[in-house]
């Protein structure tokens, strides 16, 4: 044990990559039970903090605030580094090697790309913010305000603060981000709906939910690392910091160009609803994807905590664990998702009018398609990371390539056959190719493995 990372040692008990399947089957079962009931239950604090705001400002005031978060994520979602990625894969070897210098520099290398992206997302997103507002018809409240708004970029999903907590299973942190951005969304709902305040208050309202919550993942993780006295090494060149790990930059590249593909059908769709049919059917996919987006989250977040533990069966060439790993966490999926498909088919008006008033029920056949799609994606919340193991970032970024291209060519045809409706019919169609592209991959290497059985014969 190096002075550097005294406290470390014992904290790896039960951490990821010990233990046999067993073990690991349990630990992942115990902290998607963690992730998914924080999810669930400051997911309905967060629905009805956005319930109030729609009764509070209106469907299209609302809308507008959609449309604005929507556009901060997007050149949030443009310009960040998946840092994350590198700090659970690369960070994962350094602490079982206890390597403790080398996970110094990587923290180092990661915060970074964090700062460079969010400082040219910062000035992109104030500079960018006048157009956007003509583009999409925000009211003049709204436009003014819209340049500060795009000071929250840094605190929108912090990559490395992220990537730590997660690497030292402190999923706690996690769970508490998600609480304070819904509880700050909901008194600031409540407050405008009993005592007035309007848009810009609304706004505020969003902007200081995401500074809260952002913030206090970034503390977390800076205090996580004083304590295991792992602070980051940021002085030297780039060279320096990213020694010891090959292939880094080809695995950020596609990572990256991956999650920034996913980041504009996500967002970029808010931005287009709007213009071509209007803030109040953005209003109404805004108010869908209240009910979705958490739907969806609530499982891919359980990604990452399978990442570790498939890292060190990959390193330990255990495909057999690793496929079995895949199953089991498919299978855990299954049957929520589909009884959450059956009320989005069949309950899908009446939970709207009861959440958010007559004026959402025209959305109840979006939520139809819209929460089919999700659910779909849920469903392959583990697929991303079995690709990433097994160095398949290149299949997993042409797979996000062209469900982007058919997302894109069927969005404005169906937009104009179907309306509202239509944007659901082409987020089922994108989210159907991508999956049936990544199972097909998997199959082929993780089932009839070409490699092994050339070497069979």
């Amino acid at each position: 044990m190096t002075p550097e990372a005294p406290s470390l040692k014992p904290a790896l008990n039960g951490a990821p990559g010990q233990g046999g399947l067993a073990e690991i089957w349990r630990r992942v079962r115990r902290n998607a039970v963690k992730i998914i009931g924080g999810r669930a239950v400051f997911g309905l604090v967060n629905l009805a903090a956005a319930a109030l705001a729609a009764r509070a400002v209106g469907i299209e005031a609302f809308g507008v605030v959609v449309m604005l978060q929507a556009y901060v994520k997007l050149i949030s979602g443009l310009l960040k580094f998946e840092s994350w990625t590198a700090v659970t894969k690369f960070g994962a070897e350094t602490v079982a090697e206890e390597r403790w210098s080398d996970f110094r520099r990587l923290i180092g290398f990661t915060l970074r790309l964090d700062f460079l992206g969010n400082m040219l997302g910062v000035i992109v997103g104030v500079i960018g913010a006048h157009l956007a507002a003509r583009w999409m018809g925000w009211p003049p409240e709204a436009a003014a305000i819209a340049p500060y708004f795009a000071l929250t970029i840094p605190f929108i999903n912090p990559a490395t603060a992220t990537g730590v907590v997660r690497l030292f299973d402190n999923l706690n942190v996690l769970v508490r981000q998600h609480a304070f951005n819904a509880i700050v969304r909901l008194i600031g709902s409540a407050a405008i709906y009993v005592f007035g305040g309007g848009l810009e208050a609304l706004i505020l309202v969003w902007a200081l939910a995401t500074v809260v919550a952002g913030g206090s993942l970034i503390l977390a993780a800076g205090l996580e690392l004083k304590r295991r006295r792992l602070m980051p090494k940021l002085a030297g060149r780039w060279s320096r910091l990213t020694a010891g790990f090959p292939r880094i930059w080809r695995f950020m590249v596609f990572l990256n160009t991956t999650s920034l593909l996913n980041s504009l059908v996500a967002q970029a769709t808010v931005l287009v609803v709007g213009p071509v049919l209007g803030t109040g059917a953005a209003g109404l996919f805004g108010i869908v994807r209240q009910l979705t987006d958490p739907l969806k989250r609530g499982f891919t977040l359980i990604g990452p905590i399978i990442f570790p533990e498939l890292a060190w069966l990959e390193a330990r060439r255990d495909r057999r664990s690793i496929r079995r790993l895949f199953v089991r966490t498919m299978a855990l999926s299954a049957l929520p998702l589909v009884a959450l498909c059956l009320i989005f088919v069949f309950l899908g008006e009446p939970l709207l009018t009861l959440l958010f008033g007559a004026a959402a029920a025209p959305a109840a056949p979006l939520l139809t398609a819209a929460g089919v799609a999700a659910a779909l994606g849920a469903f392959g919340f583990a697929i991303g990371p079995v690709m990433m193991t097994i160095r398949k970032e290149k299949a997993l970024l042409f797979s996000t390539t062209v469900g982007a291209l058919v997302f894109c060519a069927a969005l404005f045809p169906f937009m104009h056959l179907w309306g509202l409706l239509g944007v659901g019919f082409a987020l089922l169609l994108r989210q159907v190719v991508v999956t049936a592209h990544r199972l097909v991959i998997l199959y082929r290497a993780l089932v009839s493995n070409p490699a092994r059985k050339k070497a069979a014969r």
